[in-house]
């Protein structure tokens, strides 16, 4: 779920004038979604670390496109 860092991400995008709306992918407090590559993103991000939850992402270069729905 977007917590405090995460939906800082969002935030700034969605006021970006040069990207297109995020895309935001939630979990359950506690859990987070895996990082995957899209071909249709401009850029791709996520809190290594959400403190608000105590959920850690490791960092590792994005190769397979995503497999969720909007």
């Amino acid at each position: 779920m977007l917590r405090e860092f995460s939906s800082k991400f969002a935030s700034c995008t969605r006021a970006a004038p040069f990207l297109g709306d995020p895309l935001v992918i939630e979990a359950a407090p506690g859990d987070a979604p895996q990082p995957a590559a899209d071909p249709g993103a401009d850029a791709i991000a996520w809190a290594h670390n959400e403190t608000s939850t105590g959920v850690m992402v490791p960092v590792t270069r994005l190769r397979e496109p995503a497999t969720h729905s909007c």
